[in-house]
Parts: C-alpha cells; structure tokens; sequence
C-alpha cells in the first residue's frame, strides 16, 4: 500500500473513531499552507511515523485516559466542591483552543481564578494557586482525550482567540492533536529560552513522533507534578 492511500486510511480510521471527522490530510501536499523552508521538520519521515504510531496512540491514551478518570474519581468530586464553598464560583471552565487541523475545541479545567469587581480582571485564588502548582487545574483535560480533541501528550494549544495574530509557521503545530503535556513543559525548564523556543520543541517531538519519546514526557510530566512544578 502506497504512502497516500495509508494517511487516508489512517485518517479515515481516526475521525471514524472519534466520530468527529474533520479535514483530512491526502499527502504531504495538503498539510496546511506554511512555508517548509522555515521549519526543520521532515515530512515524509513525519508522515511514516504518522501512519505507523498514530492509530496505536490514539488506543493507548483513550485507555490510559479512562483508567486515570476512575482513579482520580474522588479528586473531580473533591475539588469542584472545594472550587464552589471557597471561591463560590463555578468549578468548571472551559477556553476555545486551536486543535488538530487547526479545529476549535472548549478545553476544560478546573477554575483557578475569580473576578476582582474592583478591578474587574482575573485574580489567581489562594486554592487556584494550589491547583495550578500541582497541575490538578489541568484534571478536567482527561475529558477532552476522550472526546478526541486532544492527546496526553502533544503541544500544547494555542488560544483560539489569538489566531490571527499566530505566524503561518505557527500551524505546523496542528499536524497532531494538542497534548494535556508535552515537550515545552517538561523541557523548558532545562533550556534557555534565548536558546531555543516553543516552536523549536515542537518540530522536535514532531521529527521524534513515537511512543518512546510519549513515555519519555509523561514520566517527565509525573515526576515534574510530584515535585509540585506543575505542567
């Protein structure tokens, strides 16, 4: 089977199972409209391992998404509790992301912020400040894995809000569905910024497509959450 006829199938696979089908992508001629000469990404060899890994990715994350919900049950009863008896507020947001193919989605998250009517901006509460240092704000997110607009493990999302401001260059990005975590937070930490940049990251894990470097991050992301750094 030649390399067309594999992403078409693949794609065809994915969008069938999530029962949301959107653009598909035929060939590397129809990745959206950017500039190749900027980026560092091969895309033939992305495309191979697009083929070969997504499909497993998908089934791996539904799953391992599933079993993280019904282990973490208590914490998605716990906390929206916490969220309305201290912050009185509604426990669950959510904020338009850019995803796969540069598709719209709500993305989910526990509350972290409330309105100063004084000043009328977002504050960060004295509980929102504990969820964001463990990362437990983010919770809500394993939701979106199962509906498919994200992975575990992905770039993270651009704000649908800023996309006209976002550089073409920027959409290489949405070749995979945005991760929950992903290489800019689990490496930045080790990176000088003026060395390198969140682009730079993403080209790399998207040059790296596998189930190793996933596993690699994810370790990563729980040992960063345990150490209380957040995600």
């Amino acid at each position: 089977m030649d390399k067309q006829n594999s992403v078409l199938q693949a794609n065809i696979l994915i969008s069938t199972l999530l029962l949301q089908p959107q653009p598909l992508f035929n060939s590397t001629q129809e990745f959206p409209q950017i500039d190749r000469s900027l980026t560092k990404l091969d895309f033939d060899s992305f495309f191979d391992k697009f083929v070969a890994y997504y499909p497993i990715k998908f089934f791996i994350e539904f799953i391992l998404s599933l079993i993280l919900i019904i282990v973490l049950f208590p914490l998605f009863i716990i906390i929206p509790i916490m969220i309305l008896v201290i912050d009185n507020r509604n426990p669950i947001r959510y904020i338009w992301r850019i995803g796969q193919n540069t598709y719209h989605f709500k993305m989910f998250k526990f509350a972290s912020t409330k309105l100063n009517k004084e000043k009328n901006i977002e504050e960060v509460t004295k509980l929102g400040k504990v969820l964001r240092k463990t990362s437990l704000d983010e919770l809500p997110q394993l939701f979106n894995v199962l509906r498919g607009e994200m992975s575990l493990i992905g770039p993270r999302p651009f704000w649908k809000s800023l996309e006209k401001d976002y550089p073409k260059i920027m959409k290489i990005r949405t070749l995979v569905k945005p991760g929950i975590s992903g290489p800019w937070q689990t490496k930045r930490r080790l990176i000088s910024e003026n060395e390198i940049n969140m682009l730079d990251l993403d080209i790399e894990y998207l040059n790296n497509f596998s189930l190793k470097q996933d596993l690699q991050i994810f370790l990563a992301t729980i040992k960063s959450v345990l150490k209380f750094r957040g995600v």
